[in-house]
């Protein structure tokens, strides 16, 4: 069987990640590297057909039917039109974009070419645990959410990256790292309607942008919610997630349910809680499946607009002091 031609570009953290994840798939061959740093490039010379820092070169291969965008966010929207524009599917690493204004040109491009397959990587949504909350949610067995957050809490000192500085590149700590929690109450309880934030800058002083955010909010549905993400955190990773329902909660693994009633406290779920979130090869093998099998894949284009939509109302609430309204109509 034909293999899928795969180009990357982007060869920091997750680039290396996709690489291996598409390494480890029967089904793909990466034919192609795109870079600027020639020293990342040099690595994989002799595993690739194609290592360049030239994107336009990758692009015009007829033997790459996807491509998968690694890069900072402020390079997303360009790239990502250069590549529907060459016909090629794209996998865009989460934020979609910085910009709602970019979300809309990137939503323009796919709507123009709807044969093709464009997925945002919100990682978090292939991990195990939170697939089993959301099909608790689903099923009705927490009832209906009146109140869910979920925690982004990260020490990022000393691994802070140049371009995580770069004014292009606004809002990090909202679109870098609370794209994840936000994603994740977006996806199990439903799109945000409106949001009031608060930030401070205590820990990461040669950042040049607040490290502390609370977000609170409203779904559409009434729910109430909250979001706080820390990068100076000085305590291990964690991503935590609770929802409470009409009818049971659930606080990461740990859930009661009403309708046992002879439970006195919570039921520990047997499912392993990592640390970060290292599900690359699942969302990148579910990409390659919704292109061999014309599936639409998990998390669209809309679906990533409308995370980045949610992160930019909370920045104009703190750049404010008044509550948002969420702008969700893509």
């Amino acid at each position: 069987m034909k293999k899928l031609g795969v180009g990357i570009i982007g060869l920091g953290y997750a680039g290396r990640k996709h690489f291996q994840a598409y390494e480890s798939n029967p089904k793909v061959e990466v034919k192609a590297l795109c870079d600027l740093d020639l020293n990342k490039l040099g690595s994989f010379s002799e595993k690739v057909e194609l290592c360049t820092s030239d994107y336009e070169e990758m692009l015009k291969r007829r033997d790459i039917e996807a491509i998968s965008i690694c890069t900072p966010n402020y390079l997303h929207t360009a790239q990502a039109i250069k590549a529907l524009k060459a016909g090629k599917h794209v996998f865009c690493e989460k934020p979609l974009a910085p910009s709602i204004e970019d979300c809309k040109k990137i939503i323009e491009a796919v709507e123009k070419r709807k044969h093709l397959k464009f997925m945002v990587g919100q990682i978090l949504r292939f991990s195990p645990l939170f697939r089993a909350i959301k099909r608790l949610y689903d099923e009705g067995e927490l009832g209906e959410a009146f109140f869910a957050e979920s925690d982004y809490l990260h020490n990022v000192e000393g691994r802070i990256k140049e371009w995580w500085e770069d004014k292009r590149n606004p809002y990090f700590a909202l679109l870098g790292g609370g794209c994840h929690p936000v994603d994740l109450l977006r996806w199990i309880v439903g799109d945000i309607e409106e949001v009031y934030a608060l930030s401070n800058h205590k820990v990461l002083l040669d950042f040049p942008y607040d490290d502390s955010i609370i977000m609170n909010f409203k779904f559409k549905n009434g729910c109430l919610g909250k979001v706080a993400i820390f990068l100076g955190c000085k305590r291990p990773y964690a991503l935590n997630i609770s929802i409470y329902g009409t009818k049971g909660t659930i606080i990461n693994n740990k859930v009661f349910l009403s309708k046992i009633k002879e439970l006195e406290d919570f039921i520990t779920l047997p499912i392993t809680i990592l640390p970060e979130h290292p599900y690359f090869f699942k969302e990148l093998f579910h990409f390659i499946d919704c292109i061999i099998n014309d599936k639409s894949p998990l998390i669209n284009v809309r679906e990533g607009a409308k995370t980045v939509a949610t992160c930019i109302a909370a920045a104009k609430s703190i750049e404010t002091g008044k509550l948002v309204k969420v702008k969700n109509n893509f």
